[in-house]
């Protein structure tokens, strides 16, 4: 069986990294990028479909090179014309009617951190402007002020648009779009990365008595997890937390599941043909070593061993060997 971690622990609890665990190619590819823009101050922009992570990526990114400074986070989708310039950059006591007190910008606030603009085509183009002096890194004046404020930040932004698409719609700004782009990233979608499940699952929850059954955990692996990440993680939370008995069973997923009909193993399918495909996918991650595969699935090596023998995987062994 696959076991499960505590479920008491919540998401927000676990290190960012945690969405880019697994011996897939993508993963690898996110956090060896994540080391190496970490030093840098270069503009970064992360693009991908809803759920990927993006924003753990940045987290990932800011604590590689800035932990323990500021990471402040902009929703770009919640910014309004005639808000965003004191959001941004803060404004004096009395510099309009209601400016009782002072308050410091977001830009001001993440000195010597991080600055995470998130969805930047939910921008207007009038934010978008806005948006391009943060990026030009020159002093600047809190509404009100008189004295210039630095901008020491490096800024990160992400996006789950086309922007070259959108640049070509004329609703977002080509000079933007060159800006944005010097250290580019497309983070894969769950779908192109399924070895990394069981590994996902792992990082997610502390193991303890819960557990997926074989047959759950197959369709898991089949399954296309259109809300990639994040869609996987309140699946397994909900699984966990309402589940009354030790083991998931696939009834205690489906009715989570995006069009839950079309997904993983169709119904004829016996629970032999299910049981060799969940091995399989667990020696495709464990890439053919028996004892991690064990540790995986929660058994014993010997219990692996049996099972390849038995559903004539050897072959298949010898393969990820190689």
């Amino acid at each position: 069986m696959y076991k499960v971690m505590d479920k008491e622990i919540a998401l927000k609890q676990i290190s960012p990294v945690y969405q880019f665990v697994g011996t897939s190619r993508a993963a690898q590819e996110a956090r060896d990028f994540a080391k190496r823009v970490a030093g840098s101050d270069l503009t970064v922009l992360l693009s991908g479909e809803t759920g990927v992570g993006k924003d753990h990526l940045a987290e990932l990114i800011h604590q590689a090179g800035n932990d323990g400074k500021p990471f402040v986070v902009v929703d770009c989708g919640a910014l309004t014309e005639t808000l965003s310039e004191t959001e941004l950059f803060g404004h004096t006591r009395g510099a309009f009617t209601d400016a009782r007190d002072k308050k410091v910008g977001l830009v001001e606030a993440a000195e010597g951190g991080t600055l995470f603009f998130n969805e930047v085509a939910n921008m207007s183009l009038g934010l978008q402007a806005k948006f391009l002096r943060i990026l030009d890194k020159k002093p600047f004046l809190a509404v009100g002020g008189r004295s210039e404020i630095p901008v020491k930040t490096r800024i990160i932004a992400a996006t789950n648009t086309n922007l070259a698409e959108a640049v070509n719609t004329r609703t977002f700004r080509l000079d933007l779009f060159h800006r944005l782009t010097i250290l580019p990233f497309l983070i894969a979608p769950l779908r192109d990365r399924k070895e990394d499940i069981p590994d996902l699952i792992c990082a997610l929850l502390k193991e303890k008595a819960k557990r997926f059954s074989p047959t759950t955990l197959a369709v898991m692996m089949n399954y296309d997890w259109p809300g990639n990440v994040r869609e996987l993680n309140n699946v397994v939370q909900r699984a966990v937390l309402m589940g009354k008995e030790n083991e998931i069973n696939l009834g205690q997923i489906k009715p989570h599941l995006t069009n839950s009909t079309d997904y993983g193993p169709s119904l004829p399918m016996t629970l032999r043909e299910l049981e060799r495909n969940y091995f399989h996918d667990v020696l495709i991650a464990s890439k053919g070593v028996q004892r991690k595969a064990a540790k995986i699935a929660g058994v014993s090596p010997p219990t692996v061993r049996n099972k390849i023998k038995a559903f004539g995987l050897e072959d298949f062994v010898r393969q990820l060997h190689k």
